[in-house]
This record gives structure tokens, sequence and C-alpha cells, in this order.
């Protein structure tokens, strides 16, 4: 398996960048989740 894919870049070197900018993405979409229950929390306690 050695095609070419993108940027000249190896495969292995290519899934780790995929892997770890899924991983931040769903960490972000949690976060941001996490941070918008918590107002939403706290709207309805007042």
């Amino acid at each position: 398996m050695n095609a070419k894919i993108g940027f000249n870049l190896p495969w292995a070197a290519s899934y780790a960048i995929g892997i770890a900018a899924a991983a931040v993405y769903a960490g972000a979409i949690l976060w941001y989740g996490k941070k918008r229950a918590a107002r939403k929390a706290q709207k309805e306690q007042q």
C-alpha cells in the first residue's frame, strides 16, 4: 500500500492527523454542549 494521498504524506501520518482532528472536533462539540446545558440549567433555576 504505497498510495500517495494529499500533501505527499505517508498513510500513517495521514491517519494520525485525521484521528487527532476528529478528537479535537468531538471534544469541541462536547465542551460546547456541556457549556450550553449548564447555561440552560442555570436559566431554569431562576
